[in-house]
This record gives structure tokens, sequence and C-alpha cells, in this order.
């Protein structure tokens, strides 16, 4: 458990890379969205890049959040959190294949890939016969009173 526990936090340490990124590559951004099209103008490719930039800080924010949140409760012995992490797994892997079918630059799909094997990796780590070992024990733990939670 305490290595799932672990790779969870590698992947919040991926989403705020991601979320670090995007804040610095708003000038290439803007660049690229300008030679995509060019005649957008300077506010209408200063807007969809800001647009871009804040759909993303939104969604990295998020992640860090659940992949804490997650972290916890999967340390805590919650069983239910595994089941929740496992659909987080499950919704990661289809924005994937999604950011897979749009035109990106190397950079962000490699990312995007790390935090996806990062996801696997917690996931598979999450349902071994230790970890449910551990769920099992903690829910026992809880239940003769002995934790409170």
């Amino acid at each position: 458990m305490l290595s799932a526990v672990k790779v969870m936090y590698a992947g919040a340490v991926l989403s705020a890379i991601e979320l670090a990124l995007a804040l610095l590559s708003t000038g290439s951004l803007q660049s690229a969205i300008h030679k995509a099209d060019p005649s957008y103008s300077a506010s209408h490719v200063h807007n969809l890049a800001m647009s871009y930039v804040a759909a993303t800080v939104i969604t990295q924010v998020a992640a860090i959040g659940l992949w804490l949140a997650m972290s916890w409760a999967n340390r805590l012995g919650m069983s239910w959190a595994r089941v929740v992490a496992s659909c987080l797994f499950a919704l990661n892997s289809w924005n994937l294949l999604e950011f897979v079918r749009q035109p990106t630059a190397i950079g962000p799909l490699v990312l995007n890939t790390l935090v996806w094997v990062t996801g696997l990796g917690a996931t598979v780590l999450l349902w071994q016969r230790d970890s449910s070992a551990f769920y099992t024990a903690t829910k026992q733990f809880r239940e003769s009173g002995r934790l409170m939670t």
C-alpha cells in the first residue's frame, strides 16, 4: 500500500509539472495558434491561448487535489478510495486517448503519457493481494472501535 501511495504522490508532482509548463508556455502557445491560422487577430490568438491555459490550470489543480486526496484516503485504508482511484484512472485513460487524437507537441504528449503510466502503476498496486489484506485489516480494526475515522 505504501508503494501505491508514493506512486500517487509522484502523480501529483507530474500534474504540478504540467501546470507549470502550461503557465510557462503561453508565448509559444500563442505563436503556434497564430501559425496554425494567421488570419486570427492578435486579441483572438491571445484569448484562445488564455482559454487553454485557464482550462489547463483548473484541470491540473483538480488533478493535484485528486492525487493527494486518493493517496490520503487509500493510506487510511478506505476501500472506497481504491474504487474511486480506479475510476479516475479510467477517466485519465479516456483523456489520454482524446489527447493522442489531437495534433500536439511531443513534450505534452510524453508528460500526459507519464501521468497515465503513473496512474496505471498506482491502480495495479491498489489491487494487489497485499493491498486487499490491508483494506480488510483496516476495516476490521475500525469496526472493532479502536480506530475512529
